[in-house]
């Protein structure tokens, strides 16, 4: 249901800005939009930040920011977001 919203979220963000009404680059993490994009899903904030230390040191990307949607946890692997802006 959350993907379901952040993507509703996105298209509409896209439409706002395709009409001269978007919002700034410098969001907050809970607020992410265009020019960010949501890149993957790891399970962890240690793996977030190194593929998005590395992606960004290959020129494949301008900018990251990880958003820990599920902690990581003894019993179960957590969810962490990349963002990027290409």
């Amino acid at each position: 249901m959350k993907r379901m919203i952040v993507g509703l979220g996105l298209t509409l963000a896209g439409v706002l800005i395709a009409t001269g009404f978007g919002t700034s680059a410098n969001a907050a993490t809970a607020t992410l939009g265009p020019p960010w994009v949501l890149y993957k899903d790891l399970p962890d904030p240690a793996a977030c930040n190194s593929a998005g230390y590395y992606f960004e040191q290959q020129g494949i990307i301008q900018e990251y920011s990880c958003d820990e949607i599920v902690p990581p946890s003894p019993d179960a692997r957590g969810d962490v977001e990349l963002w990027v802006i290409f």
